[in-house]
Formats: structure tokens, C-alpha cells, sequence
């Protein structure tokens, strides 16, 4: 590592809508601190990007088959070779000194992962802007587990970590959450460092897995197992069993909503479904003070 100027891997799944994609590159390509690897790892898009590859030829590309942003971002992670690696959704942007403090930040507080604050804004009402204080920081579990505000574009985390440690990856089997199941393996190692600055731009778009509750009961219930074999994380067996009981619930009701047909069913029933467990977890976490 360069003590002065690491290198800082970025790497950005791509999956359709060409335009987005260089409106993030051109947020990378602006930043104020230059020694960057840029991989993007093109997973199976239909859109044409040669004359994206040809504008940015310092750029990595790679292309593969749809098999999700989390496989996408793993092959991103095998490939880098710099100090630091972070992550940037081809939808979404960054300031353009979002690295230059995060890396300062690191370096000046010792963290081995860190997260920014950042503002959400719609693409069809740009100026609908909400800013958002994900104020998550230092020992995350089990907090994190009913309520994580860390954004994939905001994290960054030292490349040594990851290439050490090849069970600390992205799960390609969850079609939602395979960043927060990312977030929970390093936080069994390691304190989150949060700065809170707004460096990140997340784009909300109608297919946002954020809205859609069928998905967002998905995430919940398919944490049930990994609540249930680790005991560990909680101070006391009662606040273990009484955040089990809200994934259990939600684990319960995942399976339930199953046997209505996602096209034949009103949406409000989804998320009715998914409120149960959603407003549980959130007193309990009140209640608590895990």
C-alpha cells in the first residue's frame, strides 16, 4: 500500500439502463482523489456499452451472466487489487470528494469499514430529496438485524479483509438483503466507522426492492435461521428469544403469502403481512435498547 495515496478499488455491478450507468461513471471519474481502479462488471444488460467501454478506456470491464448484483459484486471483489474496495450501484452517484474524506477518515480513526451518510432522490421527481442519518456505527449487532441503514454506495472497506477471508462475500442466492447478510459478517469481526457527511446520491426507482413489501418479507424471513443459530449475539436470552419471535413471525408469514399469487393479489395484503413483523422487531428494538 501506498502510505500517502492507496489504491481504492470501486466496483460497479451493471445490469440495463445505459444512461444511469454514465451518470455514475462520470461521478467516479470526477473524484477529487485519483488513484482508482474502476471495475464494472457488466451482468448479462441487453444494452449496447461499447461506446461507454471506448469513453472511459482507463476503466475495467468485464461482462458475465445475469446472475444478480451480489455475484456481480464478487467477481468485482476477485478481481480488484487495490488497498481499499468500495461499491457504487450503476444508479446512483457520488460527491465527488466522497473518497478522498472516506479514505482520510479511515486512516485517521483505524476502521477496517466505514459508511456515509447519504440523501435519496427520486427519478421521476428529482427534486423530491430526502437526506437520510443512518447514525449505525461501532459494534452493529444485533441492531443491524431489524434495522440497517447502511447503503451499499456509502461503505468502503479495507481490500485485506475480504482477500483474507473468502467466507465474507455476498450471498447469490438472496434475491434481497445479500448486502445486509455482507454487513452482518463483518460486523461479527469488526466495528463500523460512520461518517456523517452526505457523499452518496441513491436513486429510488419504482422497482426499488425497498418498496416492494413481498420482497422487504423476504429479507426478514430468510434471517429467521441465522437469528436462531446465533445465540451469540445477543447480551441475555431474553432479548434473544424476543427478537427471534419477530423473525419467526415473519418466517411464518413469508411462507403463508407464498400461496397468494403475486398478480392476483390486492398489494395491501402484502403489506399487512409484512407489518406484523416490521412493527414487532421495531418496539422490541425500543424496548430493548439492544
Amino acid at each position: 500500500m501506498k502510505e500517502n495515496s492507496p489504491l481504492v478499488s470501486v466496483i460497479i455491478p451493471f445490469y440495463n439502463n445505459k444512461m444511469w450507468l454514465e451518470e455514475a461513471l462520470e461521478s467516479v471519474f470526477n473524484q477529487s482523489y485519483q488513484n482508482l481502479e474502476v471495475i464494472i462488471i457488466n451482468d448479462g444488460s441487453k444494452d449496447n456499452i461499447d461506446d461507454v467501454i471506448l469513453k472511459y478506456p482507463n476503466f475495467h470491464f468485464y461482462k458475465t451472466t445475469n446472475n444478480g448484483a451480489g455475484a456481480a459484486r464478487n467477481m468485482g471483489i476477485e478481481k480488484a487489487v487495490g488497498d481499499y474496495i468500495c461499491f457504487l450501484d450503476s444508479d446512483d452517484l457520488w460527491e465527488k470528494d466522497k473518497i478522498e474524506k472516506q479514505i482520510k477518515f479511515m486512516k485517521l480513526h483505524g476502521f477496517v469499514w466505514s459508511h456515509t451518510n447519504y440523501l435519496s432522490f427520486e427519478n421521476d421527481s428529482p427534486e423530491k430529496i430526502k437526506i437520510l442519518n443512518p447514525d449505525i456505527q461501532g459494534y452493529i449487532l444485533p441492531k443491524m438485524l431489524i434495522s440497517c441503514g447502511i447503503a451499499t454506495p456509502c461503505v468502503m472497506i479495507k481490500a485485506d479483509v475480504l482477500k483474507l477471508d473468502n467466507t465474507i462475500r455476498f450471498n447469490q442466492d438472496y434475491k434481497v438483503g445479500e448486502d445486509s447478510a455482507f454487513w452482518i459478517k463483518l460486523a461479527q469481526k469488526y466495528e463500523l466507522g460512520y461518517l456523517p457527511e452526505v457523499l452518496t446520491k441513491v436513486r429510488l426507482r419504482g422497482k426499488n426492492a425497498a418498496y416492494d413489501p413481498r420482497l422487504q418479507l423476504q429479507a426478514k424471513a430468510q434471517f429467521y435461521n441465522l437469528v436462531k443459530k446465533n445465540k451469540n449475539f445477543f447480551k441475555n436470552n431474553k432479548d434473544y428469544k424476543a427478537i427471534l419471535l419477530g423473525f419467526y413471525m415473519a418466517n411464518k408469514l413469508n411462507k403463508t403469502l407464498s400461496y397468494f399469487p403475486e398478480n392476483k393479489t390486492p398489494k395491501y395484503i402484502a403489506y399487512l403481512f409484512y407489518a406484523f413483523p416490521y412493527l414487532y422487531l421495531k418496539i422490541a428494538l425500543k424496548f430493548l435498547k439492544l
